[in-house]
């Protein structure tokens, strides 16, 4: 790799190079044999198309930093033709790692040309195509598909002043498109927008399809506590988060805590002492520990290439819960029955944790290291607990954005708390109501802090 005068690069690859080498995973078949390694080309012209596809996203990149305007435009067109063709000789039950790789990649690049052109009005009708030609596939990078939906109707009802066809793209991926989640909410925020601004110009028939689809952007009831914080002067200027003034209970000295830490503190003195900022990875990592034999199934076609993987090929896809829902749904109705018994799982996962520690995996295992797993399932409940882990791994993508902040819970009295933390000017997103009202309506006692600074 060619290295800037200044030698940065080289420094960088070359302290990579000297990481100590990281733990296998380790993966058996259903046979218990090891897992035979796969190579990701397995033809020359895969590698030579893997080497092109490199070369233009390059390009591109370079192209947008430095504002070359008709570069990016080369190189997108490049990119649609390299795509087009793609498409056209791969499948989509082609469970060959490299076509998908490829494909993912020139997807990945169209979608980067895509964003930057629509910004500029003199190149909407190459953007337009991009995402056309986006969201006319069903192969690569479908967590996007949101996105580029929301994208195309933006452009045809702002720059192309075609408010039919956006409402007309907007009723198609809401009714077939299979968005869930933080996806169909941005989806229909978009579509919210569109009703406000140009209902009355729409198709009768349009316009009443569309008002079906949308629902009501009334957020779930959710109990809010006001709190009032003292910020540091000046904390927030330059893009970064505000600063807060604490000072602990008996304690001399002030602290400078983030907003969410100034929430904790809050609700330390209310009842609920313990509790971890990290916006649900604690449980995404208990959940998949709880389902480690699921979600590291070797037997999985397609989901395996190499003992270096760190989760499946298919994670975060509809293919993860197509593949796995039976061995899923078995797992947390077994979970699910055994709600009685909490020192059991939780003497089972802790077990599994000491074993599995360390392992490259989606488990966070630091934040699992310390933790009583006991007291912590009696705080959330087995139920709620398998309730999360079900939407989690039913589309990772979808559902995992928007949970709340912080969850709480008091050890004495076994129960917790979620909290959506929202500094000055911020509001309740979609995603994060979806979130606040599921959790609501699985048992659990969910709160709004509102953070007023003084």
């Amino acid at each position: 790799m060619p290295a800037p005068a200044d030698g940065r690069r080289l420094r960088a690859v070359r302290s990579l190079l000297l990481q100590p080498v990281p733990a296998l995973l380790p993966l058996r078949g259903p046979d218990g044999a090891p897992l035979p390694q796969r190579c990701m080309f397995t033809t020359r012209q895969q590698a030579l198309e893997w080497e092109d596809t490199a070369s233009v996203r390059e390009e591109l990149e370079t192209a947008i930093v430095s504002s070359n305007w008709p570069a990016v435009e080369t190189a997108t067109e490049e990119l649609l033709e390299m795509y087009r063709a793609h498409l056209a000789a791969s499948s989509l039950v082609d469970e060959a790692v490299g076509v998908r790789v490829l494909g993912s990649a020139l997807a990945e690049a169209l979608s980067a040309a895509a964003d930057v052109l629509r910004r500029d009005k003199d190149l909407v009708d190459l953007a337009m195509e991009s995402l056309l030609m986006l969201l006319g596939q069903r192969q690569h990078l479908q967590e996007r598909r949101s996105s580029w939906a929301a994208a195309a109707a933006w452009l045809l009802q702002t720059r192309k002043n075609d408010h039919q066809g956006a409402a007309e793209l907007l009723v198609r991926e809401l009714e077939d498109g299979g968005h869930r989640g933080a996806p169909r909410a941005d989806l229909e925020v978009r579509a919210r927008a569109l009703l406000r601004a140009t209902g009355d110009t729409l198709a009768p028939q349009t316009l009443a399809r569309l008002r079906r689809l949308v629902p009501e952007d009334t957020p779930p009831p959710v109990a809010t506590h006001v709190i009032k914080a003292t910020a540091v002067p000046g904390s927030d200027k330059r893009g970064l988060k505000r600063v807060y003034v604490h000072r602990a209970a008996g304690a001399d000295d002030k602290q400078h805590v983030t907003v969410e830490e100034r929430v904790m503190a809050h609700f330390a003195g209310r009842e609920y002492p313990q509790g971890v900022d990290d916006e649900g990875e604690t449980l995404v990592s208990l959940a998949v520990l709880a389902l480690w034999d699921v979600v590291y199934d070797a037997g999985v076609p397609g989901a395996w290439g190499s003992s270096c993987q760190d989760r499946p090929l298919d994670w975060a896809t509809d293919r993860f819960w197509a593949a796995r829902r039976e061995t899923v749904e078995q797992r947390l109705l077994e979970l699910q029955e055994r709600a009685d018994d909490v020192r059991g799982v939780a003497a089972e996962l802790a077990d599994a944790r000491t074993i599995l520690d360390g392992t490259p995996s989606l488990v966070r295992w630091p934040l699992l290291r310390e933790l009583d797993v006991e007291v912590f399932l009696r705080c959330v409940t087995l139920p709620l607990f398998v309730a999360i882990s079900r939407r989690i791994f039913l589309d990772f993508s979808s559902f995992r954005r928007g949970f709340p902040d912080l969850l709480l819970w008091n050890p004495v009295q076994s129960k917790s708390l979620f909290v959506e933390v929202k500094g000055p000017r911020d509001v309740v997103s979609p995603p994060q109501a979806q979130w606040l009202d599921f959790l609501q309506r699985n048992g659990a006692d969910v709160a709004v802090a509102d953070v007023r600074a003084t």
